[in-house]
């Protein structure tokens, strides 16, 4: 399952392999831990608002950042 293509005024890019990798607007990258990306990417294109979902997915630890 791939990401669909979007538009989101909050995220240019969102990349997920073994973890998630999201390039915000200012160009800074990332990285975060998805102990399901499968059901990430099929919520993530489901989702009216992009940001808003990465904003509750980083909220209730479905993704954790990776120290970088």
């Amino acid at each position: 399952m791939n990401i669909q293509e979007f538009t989101s005024s909050a995220l240019t890019n969102i990349v997920v392999d073994e973890n998630v990798v999201i390039t915000r607007p200012n160009g800074v990258e990332y990285t975060y831990k998805c102990a399901d990306p499968s059901t990430f990417i099929a919520d993530f294109n489901a989702a009216d608002s992009k940001g808003k979902f990465l904003d509750r997915s980083i909220k209730s630890n479905v993704l954790v950042e990776i120290a970088q």
